[in-house]
């Protein structure tokens, strides 16, 4: 499944893809202990190997997020990441009209930069959302999560995903998170709790779940509470001091 996913969306050669299928194989078998970062990997590997798998999932500056202030911006919808076929943002584009219907003022917000940026461009010209859709191009890590602080809600439209940084990130900023249910995500996003789950490509769903979120105050509010109290889980220190006690468990079992 990597591989297919690569091909279509990286552009990687079949030949290059094979080669790297062969070898990953070949050093996961020779290993008696993994670590991944999601259980949906874990899953993977256990097809190829027989050794010791760990989880321990991608770490975030939880109390660095916390502490940064917001601005004072009207920004409901917000994008961040590479803007590359993988990431989906067409399809986000392309909910933004079903959600005018409702809410004619709507605003998305997309921070990253990317190989897809002028054929995204040209897709928010054609759906006539330039008043609508506004990118913003690649920021410094303090703005970033100033805009995460400020929004309404953050999408996540991926056709694939691993272990998504943008929605510790973003549970962490104490906000909704809408994404697809694809990979490692519902393994951390807990769907109508920390935000809400949409199929893959579908933009009806995904613009039927944000207009949800912006319409209902007191259960957005709810759904960035409990996001932000499952972020705590994913902070450094608490990775770190897992890591470490794998590490040592290890150990202490080859002695």
């Amino acid at each position: 499944r990597f591989y297919e996913i690569g091909r279509k969306y990286y552009g990687t050669s079949l030949f290059q893809l094979f080669n790297l299928a062969a070898l990953e194989k070949l050093a996961v078998s020779k290993v008696n202990n993994v670590i991944v970062e999601t259980p949906n990997v874990r899953r993977l590997l256990s097809k190829w190997t027989k050794s010791e798998i760990y989880v321990i999932p991608d770490g975030i500056e939880y109390k660095k997020i916390q502490g940064i202030a917001s601005k004072e911006r009207n920004v409901d919808v917000l994008f961040v990441g590479r803007l590359a076929k993988v990431k989906g943002i067409d399809v986000l584009i392309k909910a933004i009209p079903i959600v005018k219907k409702s809410l004619p003022s709507v605003n998305l917000y997309i921070i990253g930069y990317g190989p897809r940026e002028n054929e995204l461009k040209a897709l928010v010209k054609e759906l006539d959302l330039e008043k609508n859709v506004k990118f913003l191009g690649f920021l410094s890590e303090e703005e970033k999560f100033r805009y995460f602080k400020t929004c309404k809600v953050v999408a996540i439209p991926s056709r694939w995903e691993n272990s998504p940084i943008t929605l510790y990130e973003a549970m962490a900023a104490g906000k909704a998170v809408v994404a697809s249910n694809v990979s490692g995500i519902p393994d951390v996003l807990i769907h109508g709790k920390t935000g809400y789950l949409f199929e893959s490509e579908n933009a009806e769903t995904l613009a039927d779940k944000i207009i949800t979120l912006l319409k209902d105050d007191k259960l957005r509010n709810a759904i960035e509470k409990a996001a932000e109290e499952k972020a705590k889980e994913y902070d450094w220190r608490k990775i770190v001091k897992k890591t470490v006690r794998i590490y040592k468990e290890i150990i202490s079992e080859k002695r």
